[in-house]
């Protein structure tokens, strides 16, 4: 969300004097893709909504089956979860399974 809005850039352009400069794109409206709904996951999706954005849910039956009951999009195709969001937050513990997860 920082990289989005150009936060870091922002704060040192202010720094500077510059207090005209716009920040980066906005979320509201955006699509975030949750990879690996946990515990984590679940949180990112709460911070994402309230800054208006749509989530997008993919992961086993059990969180899609969760993220329907919160009113979240989900997909069971990874292809077509890498297509439609605009920014995509992985939330996977690292192990032998899931390296290499994504390529």
């Amino acid at each position: 969300m920082s990289a989005r809005r150009k936060l870091c850039e922002s704060v040192s352009d202010m720094k500077k004097g510059r207090w005209q400069k716009t920040f980066g794109n906005q979320m509201k409206g955006a699509t975030l893709g949750i990879f690996g709904f946990g515990r984590i996951g679940k949180m990112v999706a709460q911070y994402a909504q309230a800054f208006g954005m749509s989530i997008l849910v993919y992961g086993s039956e059990r969180s899609t089956q969760e993220a329907k009951n919160l009113g979240y999009h989900f997909t069971h195709s990874k292809d077509k979860f890498f297509i439609r969001p605009d920014i995509i937050s992985v939330n996977l513990r690292l192990s032998d399974k899931t390296r290499e997860i994504i390529q």
